[in-house]
Parts: C-alpha cells; structure tokens; sequence
C-alpha cells in the first residue's frame, strides 16, 4: 500500500469504505497538489454523507444523483463547478484503474459532459468587505492580554494586511516574517507558487511583534510556526504544530461572523480604491491573473474610481 491508503485505512471514519475506492482516492491525494487536497478531501467527505443518506452506495456516479448532489444546498457556480471537477477527477481514475468494470467508464463520459447551468446558481456568494472601523472591531474582538487573544489577534493582521488565504497563514512560520523589514513570504501558496509580499501597513506589525514577545518571554521561542495549536485553558500544545485550517476559521467568525475570504477581499478592495495599481494588488494575493483579482476586489463607487482617473490631455 502507498502512504495514501495506509492513511485512509487507518483513519477509522474511512474504515468502511470500498477498497476500490480507497485505491483510486490514494492515488488522486498523491497526485494532487497540497494547496488543493484539501478542497477534494471536503468535496469527497459531502459526497460520502450524501450518499449514506439517499443510497448509500458511494460508487454510484449517475448523471441524475451528481445533479442532486450539486443542487442539494445553496452554493455558488463557481463552487458547484468545483465539486462537479473533484468527482469527475475521481470517476476518471476509478475507469482507469478499474477497466473491467464499464459503469465507470460510462459514468465519467456522461460527467465529461455535464455542465453547471445558470438556473442550478442557487445563490452567490454575498460580495462583503469591511469598513476600517469594522477591521479594528474584529481584532479588538480578543483581548490583547490573554495568550489566545494575543495569538488571535495577530492572526487577523496577518489576514488584513497580507491577505493570505486560511490554508497560507495557519502554516506561517517565524522564518517567513521579516518583522524589521515589513516583509512576509508565503513558501507554498496556491499552486505551489513562492512569494515575498509586504505588509500593507504596520498595525499587523504590531500585533505580530506583540504575540511574539510573549513567546519569548515565556521560554517558547523555539516555535517555528507562527500559530501554534492550543488546547482549553489557553495553552499551547507540546508539540510544534500548527492550527487547523478550520480553527482559523473559526476565529474570523468569533470576530465577527465573517470568514478570512472576506478579509482578503477586503484588501485587495482597500489596496485598489486607494490607488494601487492592478498589478501590485495581483502580485500580493498571489493570483495568476489580474481579472482574478478584479473579481475579488469590489470597487464601483463612481467618485473613488473619479479621484483616481487621470489624463495628459
């Protein structure tokens, strides 16, 4: 067995799972690139719940139950075209690996071709930002004297002027910041791809610096991840681990019902209202086109986009 499946059949949530299934989800984890197994492994996880509530059978790929299964909650295209891509992924390495039997290969060419449709749009996800008020609120959420709300606070900052993504910021480590400089590098962002991106102000500086005294202080200097796992009674883990992707959401929402999407989408927002160019604003959220980046940031107030335009003649 490949370390993949090891780890599927050890995890005893996935103890039941067919073995075909197990193979085929082993080589697709170690095929797939880290910034996106985790976004395969949720979309794999409904997939199994949907199926033990309707008919129970995980390696029924139809056309009709797919369907269903994209239109069961409320979801953007965007996403549903995501979770229609990870299962059409999947079915195509079950018909390679498993030829003989033929319902894959029928299931995967049906799936090939089915696409998502403007009436299955449900919902879009609400376009939301926040005022500069409402940033300072969220981090003053977590009181500054408290090992978690220190922790927590520099975690927003690192989110509000940076604007990682969750899955980049929970994996920081001490060695990426250059407190002195302003600097941060993100070593596997989406895609695999490195970058060195400032600060956009000196607040998260601040926070940073604060949350770092305090490890010094108190004899944990020798973490290497900035936001380190901790358990009920506001202390650290033992070990050098860091939080979860889902802790760090988490503490966006404890901050005021939002989700580190909106914070990023706040800046990219901030950074172009005030003027910075659209290359700039692409470089630091680490996107691979300027019209990503322009969907993300919602500028339409006329007389910002006024105060901005300028003519030489």
């Amino acid at each position: 067995m490949t370390v993949s499946e090891n780890r599927l059949q050890a995890d005893p949530q996935r103890a039941a799972l067919p073995e075909r299934l197990v193979s085929a989800l082993a080589f697709l984890y170690d095929n797939i690139a880290p910034s996106s197994r985790r976004q395969y492994q949720h979309t794999y996880k409904l997939w199994r719940g949907y199926c033990a509530a309707t008919d129970g059978d995980v390696l029924n790929f139809n056309d009709i139950k797919i369907r269903a299964f994209l239109m069961q909650t409320p979801l953007t295209r965007r996403t549903k075209k995501a979770r229609l891509s990870h299962l059409r992924r999947l079915v195509a390495v079950l018909s390679a690996k498993f030829p003989e039997n033929t319902e894959f290969e029928h299931w995967y060419k049906l799936l090939d071709q089915m696409k998502v449709k403007d009436g299955d749009i449900s919902r879009e996800r609400e376009a939301k930002r926040l005022a500069p008020q409402q940033i300072y609120e969220a981090i003053n959420y977590f009181p500054s004297q408290t090992l978690r709300g220190k922790r927590n606070r520099a975690f927003l900052g690192v989110l509000f002027y940076a604007g990682l993504r969750r899955s980049e910021a929970v994996i920081l480590k001490w060695s990426d910041i250059d407190l002195d400089g302003g600097f941060l590098t993100v070593r596997r962002g989406k895609g695999g791809y490195r970058r060195t991106i400032p600060f956009a102000g000196p607040y998260a500086v601040g926070l940073l610096r604060a949350w770092r005294g305090w490890l010094e202080e108190n004899g944990q200097s020798w973490r290497e991840y900035v936001f380190p796992q901790m358990v009920k009674g506001n202390h650290l883990v033992r070990e050098d681990v860091p939080m979860s992707d889902s802790s760090g959401y988490r503490i966006a929402q404890q901050a005021g019902d939002i989700s580190p999407h909106v914070a990023r989408r706040t800046l990219l927002t901030e950074l172009i209202k005030a003027g910075t160019s659209v290359a700039d604003t692409q470089f630091i959220a680490g996107h691979s086109s300027g019209a990503m980046t322009l969907q993300y940031a919602e500028v339409k107030d006329a007389q910002d986009v006024k105060g901005r335009v300028r003519l030489g003649y």
